[in-house]
């Protein structure tokens, strides 16, 4: 069969498959951990105080745990996979965070008094992320993020 002159140029398009070097145990356990604080976050977002009459709250506590959830198990696929990028804007959020958990603390210790469980989750969830912060800060993490894919 010929060629037709009249159809577009054709050329194979493939992405490029990615092959790193074995992720560290450093990293491997990080993602553990990360998984870990996601599944606790969830947990602790059922223990929040809330109207339980409230139906357009609930919905928007759904709505707004499911974003964040969302986003915060795509970065950690990403993290797990060696993304770089996905590293950083994890440490950042983190560190965000803990400026942001020590600014509101007085106000957030009348709720961790009222409810302990609460305190905990969250006390757990944060020793969680500054213990993953620092295995993703570590020299065999940082030179596997750095390492370009094959």
């Amino acid at each position: 069969m010929e060629r037709n002159p009249y159809a577009p140029p054709v050329s194979p398009v493939a992405d490029p498959t990615e092959i790193r070097g074995e992720r560290p145990k450093e990293v491997t356990l990080a993602v553990k951990l990360l998984w870990t604080s996601l599944l606790l976050g969830v947990a602790g977002m059922f223990l929040q105080p809330l109207n339980a009459t409230a139906t357009a709250q609930w919905i928007g506590v759904i709505i707004g745990a499911g974003a964040v959830f969302g986003i915060w198990a795509w970065i950690v696929a990403k993290i797990a996979k060696g993304r770089n990028w996905a590293r950083i804007l994890f440490l950042v959020l983190v560190i965000l965070g803990l400026v942001v958990t020590a600014l509101v603390l007085p106000t957030a210790m009348t709720i961790y008094r009222a409810r302990p469980l609460n305190g905990l989750v969250s006390l757990v969830n944060a020793v969680i992320e500054v213990i993953t912060m620092y295995l993703l800060l570590t020299a065999p993490a940082r030179a596997w993020f750095k390492q370009p894919p094959q």
